[in-house]
């Protein structure tokens, strides 16, 4: 499944925040949630409450599964989430 076709802009999310930058990195690959949780090997509920911000990505293990189902660097997505993290806890 694709999100847009070649002809579509996509819309640049939020990406301040480590759900906005899996976001948009998933609607570039031109992925579904839905296509994005099969590689995953995970529901499309744990991908969208990722996204959304509705769940911090303090496991590791969904963290390696997001960054090798989009071809990211894992450490970089790590790191991302670490500085989300501790965003959200300083507030």
């Amino acid at each position: 499944m694709v999100c847009a076709g070649p002809e579509e802009t996509l819309p640049v999310p939020d990406t301040r925040m480590v759900g906005g930058w899996i976001r948009w990195h998933r609607t570039r690959a031109r992925l579904s949630q839905k296509a994005t949780a099969i590689r995953m090997g995970t529901s499309t509920d744990t991908l969208v409450a990722v996204e959304t911000g509705r769940r911090a990505l303090i496991q590791m293990e969904t963290a390696v599964r997001i960054a090798d189902a989009l071809r990211l660097s894992r450490e970089e997505l790590v790191i991302r989430a670490v500085w989300d993290f501790r965003t959200v806890e300083d507030r």
